[in-house]
Parts: structure tokens; sequence; C-alpha cells
């Protein structure tokens, strides 16, 4: 009795079909190093229209007030704005290169500007950005002798 639940090999034992295939894998979603710059730009732009609110309870009497705070820019949200998960495929291509270090550097200054005016959180842009002084701390050993006078 044969089981009819088994799948059935299409392809013969031994076969090298893949050879045959031009590119192996999902394609680029950015063919040129000017379609990653534009798709960056639109999130520049979206980060720049679209601030974060803030609510909170003012004045007298007290009502509910959205304020309007400065959106922070970073890497994985460009990567969740274009559809991407990362820009390391896209890190290993020369053209593109100097492209994501445009985007880099727009980035790390926007972040900055922004804690420097007091309007991000300058601790969490510090860490996010990897700016955290690194303290060296040295353990010193002290060996104690107690003096005790009935031994002598």
């Amino acid at each position: 009795m044969s089981n009819t639940n088994t799948p059935v090999n299409k392809f013969p034992v031994g076969n090298q079909f893949y050879k045959l295939a031009s590119f192996t894998g999902r394609p680029k979603l950015f063919a040129t190093p000017d379609d990653l710059l534009t798709a960056a730009f639109d999130y520049f732009d979206y980060c720049e229209n679209n601030p974060v609110i803030k609510y909170g309870i003012y004045g007298c009497p007290p009502r509910m007030v959205g304020v309007k705070k400065m959106r922070a820019m970073s890497l994985q949200g460009l990567c969740a704005h274009i559809g991407l998960c990362h820009l390391r495929r896209y890190k290993q291509n020369a053209e593109f290169v100097p492209v994501i270090a445009y985007i880099q550097n727009v980035i790390f200054s926007w972040n900055i500007e922004g804690a420097a005016a007091g309007v991000l959180n300058p601790c969490v842009v510090a860490r996010v950005l990897g700016l955290v002084e690194q303290v060296a701390r040295e353990r010193v050993s002290v060996n104690v002798v107690f003096y005790n006078p009935e031994k002598c």
C-alpha cells in the first residue's frame, strides 16, 4: 500500500538546474544609488513633516493639549519606511557606499542638533549614536594586615 501524502520528486537526482538561473534570491529593491537616495529624502521629509505629538494637561482650567515634538531619525526607521530589513546588502556594493554614508551623516547630525537644542533627549540620543563616555575603572587590591599583640 503506497502513502499518498509523500511528495513526488519532480527533479531527477543530481540535477543542476540552478546553474541555469540568471540570478538567485530576491531582486534588489533599489537598482541605483539615486533610487535609494530618493527614498531616504522621502523618509527625511516624513520625519520633518510628521512630528511626534506629546499630550499633556496644561492651563487653568486644565485641558488636554498636544505639543508637537521633533521626530528622531534612525537607520532602523529609514529601513522600516522604505521596506528593507537592513542596508547590509547595499553596503557591499561600492556604488551605494557614498550614498549610505551621506544618509548616516544626515541622521547623525539631525539627532545631534535636536539633542543640542533640547528638543530630543540628549541621554537617549547619546546612547543610540554610541556617544557614551567610557570611564576606565581600575580595581585596587589592598592587603590589610592586622596587628595582634597576643601572637607576638
